[in-house]
């Protein structure tokens, strides 16, 4: 048995489709040293990019992404086969010394890899050919509104054209007299088989809905149809992946007509059916850590957890760095160094490192105080370009920071951004002497550019 209180070999993102899983997991692997690991039953086909939003080129970043185009359409790969894959590629991962993070929206293929698939009989070939021959006569949605009557579990979860998965879960239940749903939900409570952390990213629906639009209106631009038509060409119309969301759709438009406005419309509402039954799933897993919106992990909350996880940062530099070397993450930013250092100010540790780790892959010099007498020590010894203080709460003594710094420095005070969580229009704090912003702590790439603008002021006026 795994033992959850052990150090995790691995950590997973699931989320609904468009919630922004990719880029997430793009950043925590620049941060902590990892490696993707796909979890996604459409991208793992080779040439079936658009329509599954395959992440490629400088989205990635750089980071490895690994079980994308490793099975043709006719060679099509079941949970278990998927789960084998992912166990070398986790494997691999580690023996490099680097962190496996998975990351996708297929729940059987997830639970696969997490707890292994539920024992159940080996396909019997009569009972097999006589549901396939029903189906062929009767039409998959029948059979699925058969399999809603004896194992509801199991026809919520599986769409009523998902021929191959309705047979095989009428073939289970007159095998066993169980429904599968039945068998699966009793093996989703057994032990994990790796150590593990699992999180549930999400979104709102008014702030997702928007993202699942454009992400359709990007694939039809980018020429869905014609990589449908192509995949038709080459397989045929009845292969399982051209069953899936977005795919189905499309081969209706393109060897039947369908006009491409309700191509689109019926595209979206499948997409948004498809995120009601993710969300099903991840609402009934068992083993989810953290339930997230994805900003909040990139930000101190996640910075956090993840240090109480163990996963740290690599070795932040404590020397100032004049210039970025050649390769070293060059392809995050192309920005310049600025002309002085930024001063990170808090008790916080995860969250100084969060930032002082995101400020020097842009090419930033970093400081560090933890108490303010020793960031007004920083700033009259150093040039510093900008103070971010961290973490500020409502009375906080760090609020008089600022003023200490206007006070003492005079018009050589750097200016000020602070971070707090719980920041509203008119908090007293924003108004102390310095102060330029004031921001809540998960806006990283706000921040970000923020401090890159106030240090190219500075640089202009020194």
């Amino acid at each position: 048995m795994t033992d959850r209180d052990a150090p995790p070999s691995l950590l997973l993102l699931a989320g609904p489709t468009a919630s922004g899983k990719t880029d997430v997991a793009v950043t925590l692997a620049l941060r902590l040293g990892g490696e993707l690991i796909g979890a996604d039953s459409v991208q793992v086909y080779r040439g079936f990019d658009l329509g599954s939003a395959k992440p490629r080129g400088p989205e990635l970043r750089g980071v490895p992404h690994h079980l994308l185009d490793v099975a043709d359409a006719d060679a099509p790969l079941d949970a278990m086969a998927y789960a084998r894959l992912a166990d070398r590629a986790i494997a691999d991962v580690r023996a490099r010394g680097r962190l496996p993070i998975v990351v996708g929206g297929t729940g059987l293929w997830l639970r696969a890899l997490v707890r292994g698939l539920v024992e159940v009989p080996a396909v019997d070939p009569s009972l097999r050919a006589r549901l396939e021959e029903e189906a062929s006569l009767r039409g998959a949605p029948a059979l699925h509104a058969r399999l809603a009557e004896v194992d509801p579990r199991a026809a919520a979860r599986i769409h009523p054209n998902d021929r191959l998965r309705i047979v095989r879960a009428l073939e289970v239940f007159a095998q066993t007299g169980t429904p599968l749903g039945a068998l699966q939900a009793a093996h989703a409570l057994g032990a994990p088989r790796y150590a593990l952390r699992m999180v549930a990213l999400d979104r709102a629906n008014e702030e997702l809905y928007p993202r699942i639009e454009a992400r359709v209106a990007a694939m039809l631009r980018a020429g869905f149809a014609d990589e449908v038509r192509g995949l038709v060409a080459q397989h045929g119309e009845d292969v399982r992946a051209l069953q899936s969301v977005g795919y189905r759709e499309m081969v209706e438009h393109v060897a039947r007509g369908v006009t491409l406005e309700e191509t689109t419309a019926r595209i979206l509402q499948s997409t948004k059916t498809y995120v009601r039954r993710q969300r099903t799933w991840l609402k009934n897993e068992p083993g989810i850590d953290r339930r997230m919106h994805p900003d909040a992990l990139l930000g101190a909350e996640g910075a956090r957890w993840l240090a109480e996880c163990g996963w740290r940062m690599p070795a932040r530099r404590t020397a100032l760095v004049s210039a970025q070397a050649p390769g070293d993450d060059a392809r995050v930013s192309q920005q310049p160094p600025p002309p002085r250092p930024v001063l990170l100010v808090g008790e916080d540790v995860a969250l100084r490192d969060l930032f002082g780790h995101l400020l020097e892959l842009r090419g930033h010099e970093v400081l560090a105080a933890r108490d303010i007498d020793d960031a007004v020590r920083r700033c009259q010894g150093e040039s510093v370009g900008v103070v971010v203080i961290e973490n500020v709460l409502p009375g906080s003594s760090w609020t008089a920071l600022a003023r200490s710094l206007s006070e003492q420095l005079g018009a050589d005070a750097p200016p000020v951004v602070m971070l707090s969580g719980s920041w509203a229009q008119g908090d007293p704090a924003a108004s102390q002497p310095g102060v330029r912003t004031m921001m809540a702590p998960h806006r990283a790439e706000q921040l970000l550019d923020l401090v890159a603008r106030y240090c190219r002021e500075i640089g202009r006026l020194a």
